[in-house]
């Protein structure tokens, strides 16, 4: 895959996507989308995409317009600097999914945190010329996706692979901007999913009996002093 993600998430799975088990069904469901970096590799299939963070609604109802790259290509400021707001650049009243977009490029990896920043840091600064390049290649890919802004347990049951992405149940997970989950209740409803379930977590989650992700690997963001280390759960006898 050419890119690994579209835009810049907090806790999103650009690194590691490759790693989790592929596919068993033509549609994949994602109830936590996020950047949905797991079924970008795997575009070509039918994707629902499901989200109650209102700024992550925002990004993906612009990024599936069926007219977002032409904006993106008249819009997007090709040379900012760093310290220039996101805000000023794109002028009054912009598009509100691409000013969110652009604010998750402009502060790499805090975008579905609490404090996202408007400011463009040096971490933004370096990845964004590259911008325009995701965009040619991956919208005219998940044109055909779909997205819901609702909570995950309103999601019908159909036949499926879900990957389940929740804010972790630990100091990390309560940075997101909406992490007020009952870990019980979402074991239970990811068990009784159709399909194929995959379950993401960090170590230390025991609200389902969560293995190592093989290999043993983690992820570290610019922000991060350790790496966390990534375990997960399948409904199938090995996820290896």
């Amino acid at each position: 895959m050419k890119f690994k993600s579209i835009f810049s998430y907090y806790g999103g799975k650009g690194a590691l996507s490759h790693l989790y088990p592929p596919p068993k069904h033509d549609l994949i469901i994602e109830p936590f989308a996020g950047a949905a970096n797991y079924s970008l590799r795997y575009a070509e299939r039918e994707v629902i995409l499901i989200d109650n963070d209102p700024v992550v609604a925002d990004i993906w109802r612009f990024l599936l317009r069926p007219d977002a790259l032409d904006i993106c290509r008249d819009s997007i400021p090709r040379l900012p600097s760093v310290g220039d707001r996101v805000s000023e650049l794109l002028g009054d009243q912009p598009e509100p999914g691409l000013l969110r977009l652009l604010q998750s490029y402009a502060n790499v990896g805090t975008q579905g945190a609490k404090g996202v920043h408007d400011q463009i840091t040096k971490f933004g600064i370096k990845g964004w010329s590259r911008i325009i390049h995701k965009l040619e290649y991956f919208l005219p890919r998940i044109k055909h996706w779909r997205f819901n802004q609702m909570s995950y347990y309103n999601q019908s049951n159909p036949t499926a692979t879900w990957f389940i992405d929740p804010p972790y149940n630990n100091a990390a997970g309560r940075r997101y901007r909406q992490h007020d989950i009952d870990y019980g209740y979402l074991a239970d409803w990811c068990k009784h999913r159709q399909g194929q379930v995959i379950v993401c977590e960090n170590a230390g989650a025991d609200w389902l009996p969560f293995t190592p992700l093989a290999p043993r690997r983690g992820v570290k963001s610019s922000y991060q002093k350790s790496t966390a280390m990534e375990v997960v759960w399948t409904n199938e006898v090995s996820h290896v």
